[in-house]
Order: structure tokens, then C-alpha cells, then sequence
């Protein structure tokens, strides 16, 4: 993830905590919904840990409920589509979760892709090398029979 956006989420990451927290819950209650220590959490909120896509996931996942539906960080494209937001352009928290899974469903079809790529390229070399190979089994047979080698060695 760029720097610049993984500082954005997570901005908008504390703030959301913050919102909890005003509702009542503490770093142990958000943690224990989340099935994270509180220590954990209260790392991961005080950037010690830095703040991965799929701790983002679980939180929004675990807490989307309990926030607001508008974020007050998302105001840019999706105030042109009604159903993306308020009339303010604000994002509802249940596309701010599809937006990290959509996020890391392209992550990992580009790894798929990548994956894909180098075992293409690894297959093409097993062939060249089973042909070198042949070729040069077939030179030694040859050689073998030229030396004077009974013929029935080199069917083996």
C-alpha cells in the first residue's frame, strides 16, 4: 500500500477508534471483538505495529455496525454517485470493508499472475533441459555403440 494512503487509513483507522471509544468501548472491548489482546490492539492504535490490510479488514468487519455510515476522510469521487455516499460525498463504513476486500482480491490475483508467469518460464526451461538432455544421451549412446559397445547396453 502507498505510504501516503496507509497514513490516510490509518487516520481514518484512529478516528473510528475514537468514535468508539466516545460510545463507551475501550481497546479491550474493541480488541476482544476483533479476537485481539488488548495490548495488541492498543499497539496496533498507537502505530507501534503499523496497521496492516487485513487488521483494517477485521476491524471494519468487526465494528462496521457500531460507526457512523459516512467517513469524514472519503470526500472525492463518490459524491458524483448518490448510491456511493451522502450528498456530502461521504462513503458509507460497509464500502470502506468492500474496498479492502476488493483491494486484496486484486493484490492477490496479481500475485496469481506474477506466480503464474514464473511457472511458464520454469516449465520452458524443464523442456529445454529435457531436450539437452536427450540430446546428449543419445550422443553418449552413440559414442558407446562407435567404441565398440555390445548394442543391447545402449537400448537401456
Amino acid at each position: 500500500m502507498a505510504t501516503q494512503e496507509h497514513e490516510e487509513r490509518f487516520k481514518q483507522f484512529k478516528k473510528d477508534v475514537d468514535l468508539l471509544k466516545a460510545k463507551g468501548f475501550t481497546h479491550t472491548k474493541v480488541g476482544e471483538k476483533m479476537k485481539v489482546s488488548k495490548s495488541n490492539f492498543s499497539n496496533y492504535y498507537r502505530g507501534i505495529v503499523p496497521v496492516t490490510e487485513d487488521f483494517l479488514l477485521k476491524f471494519y468487519q468487526a465494528w462496521a455496525e457500531r460507526l457512523p455510515e459516512q467517513s469524514e476522510s472519503k470526500k472525492d469521487s463518490y459524491d458524483q454517485d448518490p448510491e456511493m455516499g451522502d450528498s456530502t460525498g461521504e462513503r458509507p463504513n460497509e464500502y470502506r470493508v468492500k474496498d479492502i476486500i476488493v483491494e486484496k482480491l486484486v493484490d492477490g490475483q496479481n500475485r496469481l499472475i506474477n506466480a503464474n508467469m514464473i511457472l511458464a518460464e520454469s516449465n520452458k526451461i524443464a523442456a529445454e533441459s529435457y531436450k539437452i538432455l536427450a540430446e546428449s544421451h543419445q550422443k553418449l549412446i552413440d559414442l558407446f555403440i562407435q567404441q565398440g559397445g555390445k548394442s543391447d547396453m545402449a537400448n537401456r
